[in-house]
């Protein structure tokens, strides 16, 4: 998929632990991907979790909104 043209893999989630999480940077690295933050908040029926609950660094964020450019 990063061959297709994927921009970002999700390493932060809520979900991971900090092993996995750095799993996922590694392999974003790896593909040249950049490393996305996600909650997966659906709504209060998911509660604790909520957005923003798992953010990326802002310099991925930057470099994800460029390349969206």
């Amino acid at each position: 998929m990063a061959d297709a043209g994927l921009a970002g893999l999700e390493a932060e989630h809520t979900d991971h632990t900090p092993e996995q999480r750095e799993r996922y940077r590694a392999l974003a690295e790896q593909l040249g991907l950049v490393p996305t933050g996600g909650s997966d908040c659906h709504g209060t029926r998911y509660d604790p979790i909520r957005l923003g609950g798992a953010l990326c660094a802002p310099d991925d964020f930057a470099a994800l909104r460029e390349r969206a450019r």
